[in-house]
């Protein structure tokens, strides 16, 4: 009985192994090295020499490293790389990005047949535009464009920030990975343009305005004021991001921040910062 206890024992274990060799085995995030044809510094010169919104018909190549992650809901349908020359910002038609793309991983854009254009003095690379469309550039859709031009490099360490502290902020910083040392907290308000709480700036004592009932989504957006060696910067942030009702620091306080920095023209101020999360943000005291 005991040896065919074991010859049974034997068996089983048998059937086991053939049961788990028709599993599929886990595909492998694939990556690839391209050759880029043009810096992102020589990219956006090509709009810059322009001025105008323009479809692109060369076979161009960048690549540059992840800095942005839409993790907690503060990037949405976008994200920013950089390489050593500049930084620049894809419009992708989807959310989740973070799910595919890692802070420091290298992407390379095969630039053909999308289009570059700016919004508020910030060039950027999306898709070609239908009509009536209100953005000189569309989101780079669907899937199968995006998998198209977008490839997945390899993965590395996050980019180093640009030291930005003594408030001095040239065009060439624009797009960039960033750091403000000692910005001093001024306050927080959102632009209530719908006229629902009386119009015009409305403070607030959270990070962005997450409960706003107005119809306008620009209501939402939170406008934080730090003060950078006499420099005014806005960490801007959404109300649909995680962290859109945690406080803000008293008025006074001291931080580090890092963040994309963006200029928006006709903002006050026209500097601003998008973090990834509350981490970007430490308090010196």
């Amino acid at each position: 009985m005991n040896a065919k206890k074991y010859i049974l024992g034997i068996a089983a274990a048998l059937m086991l192994v053939g049961c788990y060799e028709d599993f599929d085995i886990p595909a492998v995030d694939p990556t690839v090295t391209l050759t880029p044809t043009h810096t992102i510094a020589e990219f956006k010169a090509m709009f810059n020499e322009r001025g105008v919104a323009f479809d692109i018909t060369d076979d161009i190549v960048i690549a540059g490293k992840v800095t942005t992650s839409d993790e907690t809901g503060n990037f949405y349908k976008n994200m920013y790389i950089q390489d050593e020359t500049a930084g620049i910002e894809l419009r992708i038609g989807k959310s989740g990005l973070y799910n595919d793309y890692k802070l420091g991983q290298t992407i390379y854009v095969k630039a053909n047949g999308l289009r570059m254009g700016s919004y508020g003095g910030m060039v950027n690379l999306g898709g070609t535009i239908p009509e009536n469309y209100d953005y000189e550039t569309s989101y780079i859709e669907p899937q199968a464009v995006i998998d198209l031009v977008i490839k997945k490099g390899e993965k590395g360490e996050r980019v180093q920030p640009l030291d930005l502290s003594d408030g001095k902020i040239p065009v060439s910083s624009y797009g960039l990975w960033v750091r403000f040392e000692n910005a001093v907290f001024e306050g927080c308000t959102f632009y209530d343009r719908d006229a629902t709480m009386g119009g015009g700036d409305i403070a607030i004592d959270t990070w962005a305005n997450k409960d706003y009932k107005g119809e306008s989504s620009v209501g939402k957006y939170g406008n934080a004021i730090f003060d950078v060696n006499g420099t005014k910067i806005n960490v801007r942030s959404s109300g649909y991001s995680k962290f859109a009702g945690e406080k803000t620091p008293a008025k006074g306080t001291v931080c580090n921040i890092e963040g994309i920095m963006v200029y928006y023209a006709g903002g006050k101020p026209a500097f601003q910062i998008s973090i990834n999360s509350l981490d970007d943000i430490e308090i010196v005291k």
